[in-house]
């Protein structure tokens, strides 16, 4: 009788480490999965500077062509008192204030008018 006791006591314990350990598995999971994602967005913000650079960002781009090589903006502005003209705002994903952005404006037919890369120190 006493073997069943500890058995069934020792089922049980098990039982409620496996929920807690397929909680932190999918924990960790989906912690990777974020840290991808935020490898990514650095990675296409740091090509949008390097192309803004080498001289490869032109006027005429189409915002669909910056979007799909440089992903979604942080923001995108609708410029005031200017129907159809917008501005995207790129900049690192996890920095807000004293970093570099890059805003790109956009004309009513969704083609590349200029841009401005505002460089801030983190440090």
């Amino acid at each position: 009788m006493r073997y069943i006791i500890i058995l069934v006591s020792l089922a049980l314990f098990l039982a409620g480490c496996s929920q807690n350990l397929n909680l932190l598995l999918r924990l960790d999971k989906e912690n990777k999965a974020i840290n991808r994602q935020l490898k990514l967005q650095e990675g296409k913000f740091e090509l949008l500077l390097a192309d803004i650079e080498r001289g490869s960002i032109k006027q005429g781009l189409t915002k669909k062509y910056i979007i799909a090589r440089y992903g979604e903006p942080i923001l995108e502005i609708p410029l005031e008192g200017r129907v159809g003209l917008m501005k995207l705002l790129y900049r690192r994903p996890l920095e807000y204030f004293n970093t570099t952005k890059v805003y790109l404006y956009f004309d009513s037919s969704e083609k590349l008018l200029k841009w401005d890369v505002i460089v801030r120190d983190s440090g």
